[in-house]
């Protein structure tokens, strides 16, 4: 999935693809690097390991993380100083997303994570214990929303199949019919 050395699984597969220039995957790698720490990656990767799978089977799941991933990586390179203009989604998935993969990997690790935002965001004129509490029901309620989406992507890859069936029948059919004529 990730490059070695990497510790990016989505955009790695987004710059496999060619959705992500060379530069801003460089400096999302860097970013993750330098501020995100083994627990918090071993969540990330939880999730976005089976979600990389379908990306490389579906075209359909590619681009509905797409818009996701980039703007994520590209918030990444400005934070790192490699673009010059932000992203706002990107910023958002950031300051909601690497808090809420920080507390769950203080759960899970026992370890006090610190968590990084770059600059003061929506989520931060809450209290830090209700964003949790809301980040974590969003945690819970992704536990189930993934399996859906892993089904609805197994379901879209078997209608594609059976699709390329009936097209090989079909032309196999049309064959068949101009051979007995």
């Amino acid at each position: 999935m990730a490059m070695a050395g990497s510790p990016s699984v989505i955009c790695t597969e987004l710059f496999r693809q060619g959705y992500l220039a060379k530069e801003i995957f460089e400096a999302d790698g860097a970013y993750a690097k330098k501020f995100v720490s083994g627990g918090v990656s071993s969540i990330y990767h939880f999730w976005a390991k089976p979600l990389v799978r379908l990306m490389q089977k579906s075209n359909f799941i590619t681009q509905i993380v797409r818009p996701y991933g980039t703007a994520w990586a590209t918030h990444m390179a400005y934070e790192m100083g490699t673009v010059q203009e932000d992203n706002w989604l990107g910023k958002q998935l950031h300051n909601t997303f690497l808090p809420l993969h920080q507390k769950i990997s203080s759960i899970l690790f026992s370890t006090e994570e610190k968590v990084v935002q770059s600059k003061p965001s929506v989520v931060s004129a809450f209290s830090t214990e209700i964003v949790y509490l809301v980040a974590l029901l969003i945690f819970l309620g992704s536990l189930i929303l993934i399996p859906i989406i892993l089904l609805l992507g197994m379901v879209f890859l078997f209608k594609e199949f059976i699709g390329g069936l009936k097209e090989k029948l079909g032309q196999n059919n049309k064959k068949l019919g101009t051979a007995i004529i």
